[in-house]
């Protein structure tokens, strides 16, 4: 009977650890991951602009067009070598129903770390501008 009962508590875990198993599969972090969006120029001393980016994506489903556009502008700026991204302008879509521009849009400036040396690699390390 001791047996049986066993058995019992331990067929559930082994399916449950099985399950676990085949899991959704993580790969690595998308490069944009680490790119901040900022509302402040960042410092002159430790940055350089590299070009104005845009991220834009449709209106449907407001919550999921902000976060595309963001993954847009994100994109864009690693493209250009940015660690940052001055947000100059949002722009939402109209809430009338037949907008011209049914868009979120996100415009910004992009800047990169100046390269020097040892001293300015560690001031302008991810975690320097917060």
């Amino acid at each position: 009977m001791a047996l049986l009962s066993v058995r019992a508590l331990l067929a559930p875990a082994a399916l449950a650890l099985a399950a676990c198993s085949f899991g959704p599969a993580v790969g690595p972090e998308p490069a944009y991951r680490h790119v901040k969006l900022v509302g402040r120029v960042p410092p002159p001393k430790r940055y350089e602009y590299v070009g104005k980016v845009w991220g834009v994506a449709p209106r449907e489903g407001f919550v999921e067009a902000a976060h595309d556009a963001r993954v847009d502008i994100k994109t864009k700026a690693v493209k250009l070598g940015a660690d940052v991204v001055k947000i100059d302008r949002v722009r939402l879509p109209s809430d009338r129903p037949r907008s011209a521009d049914p868009v979120v849009m996100l415009v910004g400036r992009a800047y990169r770390p100046k390269q020097a040396g040892p001293a300015m690699a560690a001031a302008t390390s991810p975690t320097a501008y917060r």
